[in-house]
């Protein structure tokens, strides 16, 4: 099953833990469902997670995403867990295996540093190579 960060308000993550709200609505639906999502708050973290379902109807509020099994977290956890460094615009996927979530690689996050000539064993400099050519 694969997995993402959702993005929702306090408010909607406090109705679907609670099981008030049994449908997710999305314009943009993910396309690979279903799907384990970690519920994200902006400026508190993952505060739990459900099943989102297949989108079942489009409705005027966006397609409806059925949500099933819904846990709380007992405390929130930091996005760094998943691999995120801030909450995703609406989800992120994410690698999930035996329930630790890793952001899927997209690259090195810092530049690197590039060695220089000598470094990396190269002594001689451009200008003494077309002096010697000459």
């Amino acid at each position: 099953m694969d997995a993402l960060v959702l993005a929702v308000t306090q408010e909607n993550a406090d109705a679907i833990l609670d099981g008030k709200r049994r449908f997710d609505h999305r314009r943009l639906p993910p396309k690979r469902l279903p799907a384990r999502a970690y519920l994200a708050v902006s400026g508190e973290g993952v505060v739990g997670e459900c099943e989102l379902g297949a989108p079942e109807r489009e409705t005027e509020d966006g397609w409806a995403l059925p949500v099933s099994k819904p846990r709380r977290y007992r405390t929130a956890r930091d996005l760094d867990a998943f691999g995120l460094r801030k909450t995703p615009r609406s989800f992120q996927y994410i690698q999930a295996s035996e329930g630790f979530a890793r952001a899927k690689p997209q690259g090195p996050r810092e530049p690197t540093q590039t060695k220089s000539r000598r470094d990396r064993g190269l002594t001689s400099s451009p200008a003494s190579t077309r002096s010697s050519r000459a």
